[in-house]
């Protein structure tokens, strides 16, 4: 199935060491393993728990028969759920093989811009036989590929890359004959899949902190209640403080335990610092009033509420830009 996705180009060969050179010198050359990948979905994007799901199909093409990759690999950076459709089909003197792997792939994914942040899913192929200096992966760049019916819920793909890097491990993992300290690398490929969140910052603004907004609006328009109507001025401030916390908390709920403020975090840390301060202001604007102050305490009202809406506003417009 896979073979109607790969172009018909074959691996350049490897030089051959001039005349009267060791034949060690062409054993240290590392045996080279052409890798591709068709990423047939991706699902479950799951920033609290690290992880999501991918259904791909990996395949292998080289030349020398001592090395059998499709048996010796490993997803490095997640759990194979399942292994199908193995099949190997030799050509044109080439060995070929290749399956479909569904796996959990696991990610530290970056939260600090949520939820106007952009993620990087990795898919980590490994070889887990023999070292870097003996088997190396080159990517199969022209036949690697997304699936176009892919829709990610709640993002849109903005790049796809494949790499190959040597992934050391710097342990000799209880095996007295290897130096511990000198580790041992092996050869890994990566495919990419950079995200970003679907909308733009206006809409996601309103859908994440739309409880926020309504919370900060109402506690800002009690400044237009007396200082001396108790029970309306305070009791709609606290009733937004209550909303503005139940909200944060809401949106909390959807990321893992980190100490990484998030754009989230900052935004209604700042919605509540300024119910707060609405709360404090009407504390002043009483006592005015009950001092037989109250146009100055009717001044201070419409100046505060002038002030920390604009105030709010800016803060909050240059937290969600940055």
């Amino acid at each position: 199935m896979v073979m109607f996705l790969l172009g018909a180009a074959y691996a350049p060969a490897q030089e051959t060491p001039p005349a009267g050179e060791p034949a060690a010198a062409q054993l240290a050359a590392p045996i080279p393993v052409y890798i591709g990948m068709y990423v047939n979905r991706i699902e479950c994007i799951d920033l609290k728990q690290g992880c999501f799901t991918a259904d791909f199909w990996v395949w292998f093409r080289w030349k020398d028969e001592s090395v059998k990759p499709l048996e010796t690999f490993d997803v490095a950076n997640g759990q194979v759920e399942s292994k199908e459709g193995i099949a190997s089909e030799p050509f044109g003197g080439w060995q070929y093989m290749y399956c479909r792997i569904r796996a959990t792939i696991f990610e530290s994914f970056n939260l600090a811009g949520f939820p106007f942040d952009g993620q990087r899913l990795s898919i980590c192929i490994e070889d887990g036989m023999r070292e870097v200096e003996e088997f190396q992966y080159i990517p199969d760049r022209e036949s690697c590929r997304l699936d176009p019916g892919i829709a990610l819920q709640g993002w849109k793909i903005k790049d796809v890359a494949q790499s190959v890097t040597a992934h050391k491990y710097t342990s000799n993992f209880g095996d007295p004959s290897i130096d511990p300290t000198a580790g041992a690398s092996y050869s890994r490929f990566e495919f990419t899949i950079d995200v970003e969140r679907e909308g733009s910052a206006v809409s996601l603004s309103l859908k994440f902190f739309w409880t926020l907004f309504v919370s900060v609006l109402i506690a800002l328009l009690t400044l237009f209640i007396k200082p001396t109507d108790v029970d309306p001025r305070f009791g709609l401030s606290v009733g937004g403080l209550f909303a503005a916390v139940a909200g944060s908390l809401v949106v909390a709920s959807s990321l893992p335990d980190t100490a990484c403020l998030t754009v989230a975090d900052k935004v209604n840390a700042l919605g509540i610092a300024t119910i707060l301060i609405v709360m404090l202001e009407s504390v002043v604007s009483l006592r005015l009033a009950e001092a037989d102050r109250q146009k100055l305490s009717a001044k201070i009202d419409i100046v505060s509420f002038v002030v920390l809406l604009v105030l709010f506003s800016v803060a909050a417009l240059l937290l969600i830009a940055t």
